[in-house]
């Protein structure tokens, strides 16, 4: 067993460089997004955004030519160095971010190192000033009215600039009839899904159930 002892400590060098300098891409690129994040806040007193570890993925590319890329995600609170063995791959950054009003997270949005969150975000403040002159029903009041539909354990509650909402899929063109409403989610009693419950966030009438199968 000696005899091997020097080739595995040439090789064992090379292969965390490899994995290091792509854990170093993926930190640098959060801290840059973090940053833009601290200003966002400053600005923003009334609500917030909060990196979310737990959604926050990368996913990685890998193949040795154009005809043979594979790729994974995983989500950062996941992510193992093992993961990153492959010499030639790319990373995509999914920095989620929860918008915080209050304590609830009530909507998220996907951040990357050259993403600018004024961009991001800009359609959506107008929404959270409304919220704060009591425009819109609180987050609260809609888990109450969630709850009164049978909803047991709320799972997200998200405030969105959603189309006038006729059923799952349908899109209304005329820009005068979108309206703001608040999507929420719970475990389907069928155990299949999640139930689905959309409110007017104006005066809280339900505008429509359905239960939402996953895709993958």
């Amino acid at each position: 067993m000696k005899s091997y002892y020097p080739i595995i400590l040439l090789f064992i060098p090379y292969y965390m460089m490899s994995q290091d300098r792509a854990i170093r891409a993926v930190d640098s690129c959060k801290t840059i997004s973090d940053n833009k994040v601290l200003v966002f806040n400053k600005e923003n007193s009334d609500f917030s955004l909060k990196f979310n570890d737990e959604t926050s993925y990368i996913t990685i590319f890998f193949g040795k030519d154009d005809n043979d890329v594979q790729f994974k995600r995983i989500r950062l609170s996941e992510l193992n160095p093992a993961d990153l063995k492959d010499k030639e791959y790319a990373l995509a950054h999914n920095f989620i971010y929860d918008i915080v009003y209050k304590g609830y997270s009530i909507h998220r949005t996907s951040l990357g190192c050259d993403s600018e969150i004024s961009d991001e975000l800009e359609y959506y403040i107008d929404i959270m000033k409304d919220l704060k002159k009591g425009k819109l029903i609180s987050p609260i009041t809609a888990i109450e009215i969630a709850k009164k539909n049978g909803f047991d354990r709320v799972l997200s509650c998200e405030l969105e600039d959603d189309p006038r909402w006729k059923g799952p899929g349908f899109y209304e063109e005329n820009e005068k009839k979108w309206k703001v409403t608040w999507t929420l989610k719970t475990k389907s009693k069928l155990d299949v899904g999640l139930d689905v419950i959309k409110l007017n966030a104006k005066n809280g009438k339900v505008l429509d159930k359905y239960i939402e199968f996953p895709i993958d």
